[in-house]
């Protein structure tokens, strides 16, 4: 067992029953620019109850919220004497080991619905990068809905490339960018430019093993990738139903009483989708960070994370 793997289960002892716990990001699995840094990690996980789920959380571990999350907590105290915890996404760190943890707190439900819509796709778009079932009680329910959110990325990738053939990395990319196209992050410089090619480097055996065989969305040859008829011209019409709900209602409305669909327009309307959903879903995350945590360390978090992708991205220029 890794050392990472190792502290992780450790920490996930401690804290109360949860539906799933599934770790993500360079933390956890190396990429390209981690090597020898004892990276945060990020973990989500889903509960029946995330209101009370942190509720037994903090009399388990009070030491979680200490410091200005602690105050803000006092600040959300309910009449009866209960502390109002965020339902839905919100940071929510720690410390242990000497490694921070960042943890989603999401109701299982919602994490469900976004994997199935991409209503939301903060959580369906986490779910598209190499990420790991340590704890699942989900009765094989969520194994089922990972298969098909990947297979879902796969033609969304496809639509996004007006060309007829493209290759594997530029598809794996595609895919690996869906979350972060409007994500406040990006935009300001937050992350590191060279994020994208980093994860999929860091991660190419999973990416290929999640969306390197989808046989019936196209096929393989000399290294490229070719798409099947369903992205011809004439067909974009029955492939885009077979889209998560969100993203196919937004193309059919944006693309309303059209007769026929041009590939590179297509192409702009996924784009355009998913940097509204990422840009509205970003922004919310940041801010209900602070109900778990306080303002203050909320800010001290992202401020460090600005500085870093900052300087990265000065130095690449």
């Amino acid at each position: 067992m890794s050392e990472v793997k190792r502290e992780t289960l450790e920490l996930l002892g401690i804290l109360p029953g949860v539906n799933s716990a599934t770790p993500y990001g360079s933390g956890y699995f190396k990429q390209d620019d981690s090597a020898g840094e004892k990276k945060s990690m990020d973990i989500i996980l889903s509960v029946d109850d995330p209101n009370g789920w942190h509720q037994e959380n903090y009399e388990l571990n009070p030491w979680m919220y200490d410091g200005s999350g602690e105050k803000q907590l006092m600040n959300n105290k309910l009449a009866d004497g209960e502390i109002s915890f965020p339902r839905s996404l919100g940071g929510f760190f720690t410390d242990f080991e000497g490694r921070e943890y960042k943890f989603i707190v999401v109701d299982k439900r919602l994490l469900y619905y976004d994997l199935k819509t991409w209503k939301h796709f903060s959580l369906a778009g986490r779910f598209q990068k190499e990420m790991v079932l340590l704890i699942d009680n989900s009765d094989g329910v969520l194994p089922q809905l990972m298969e098909a959110n990947y297979k879902n990325a796969v033609k969304a990738g496809l639509l996004m490339n007006p060309a007829r053939s493209i290759s594997e990395r530029k598809l794996f990319e595609t895919i690996v960018d869906l979350s972060y196209r409007g994500d406040l992050r990006k935009i300001f410089h937050m992350e590191d430019p060279n994020k994208i090619p980093n994860i999929v480097n860091g991660s190419y055996e999973f990416l290929k093993k999640a969306y390197g065989n989808q046989t019936s969305e196209y096929i393989r040859e000399s290294g490229l990738i070719y798409k099947n008829s369903g992205y011809y011209q004439d067909a974009l019409a029955d492939k885009f139903e077979t889209l998560p709900t969100s993203l196919r209602d937004y193309l059919f409305k944006t693309l309303l009483y059209r007769d026929e669909y041009d590939y590179e327009e297509v192409s702009q309307v996924l784009r355009s989708f998913f940097f509204r959903t990422d840009l509205v879903n970003s922004t919310k995350m940041m801010l209900r960070c602070y109900q778990t945590v306080g303002i203050q360390k909320s800010c001290e978090t992202f401020a460090g994370k600005a500085k870093k992708g900052m300087q990265k991205f000065i130095k690449r220029k």
